[in-house]
């Protein structure tokens, strides 16, 4: 019973700190200088191709709606 009531702990302990670091290296890569978008699109690319790939990738979505995709697609 004890070992039980040990796992269940350690399993209701684990799941805060699983979500925080998801959280942590999703902010982390967002807050990297630059825009995935213009890097894909390379030096000479309009502002409207870069905005098209924007939308594609859904980084124009608010970062709420981001990080529940990253997680999804995590999952």
């Amino acid at each position: 019973m004890r070992l039980l009531k040990y796992i269940i702990k350690r399993l209701l302990i684990f799941i805060p700190q699983l979500i925080a670091v998801t959280i942590f290296t999703f902010l982390i890569v967002r807050l990297i200088p630059g825009s995935p978008a213009e890097v894909m699109a390379g030096g000479f690319a309009t502002p409207e191709i870069v905005a098209s790939i924007e939308e594609k990738m859904g980084l124009d979505q608010p970062l709420y709606v981001q990080y529940f995709t990253y997680m999804k697609n995590l999952l």
